[in-house]
């Protein structure tokens, strides 16, 4: 069988002095149309026990036409 996408399961991030800063983990691979992504993310800091960010992705549309306008400086201050 032929790969035909990579995700990112763990990677960790280091800071300037070689210290890990935060590590990642992702979670739930799911498809959403023709591409499977982990949909579930959880990042922890490491100077920072027993907390956590976690995003999690309920839907996604990829290949979708976005207008050059959309990348404005006024529209990027005001999109949430």
């Amino acid at each position: 069988m032929a790969k035909t996408g990579y995700n990112i399961v763990r990677s960790e991030n280091y800071d300037e002095a070689m210290e890990l800063a935060q590590t990642s983990e992702g979670f739930d691979l799911k498809t959403f149309g023709d591409r499977s992504i982990l949909t579930r993310t959880e990042l922890t800091p490491a100077d920072k026990k027993g907390f956590k960010t976690i995003m999690v992705v309920d839907k996604a549309q990829f290949n979708q036409p976005i207008a050059d306008t959309f990348f404005s400086q006024q529209n990027l201050k005001t999109i949430r």
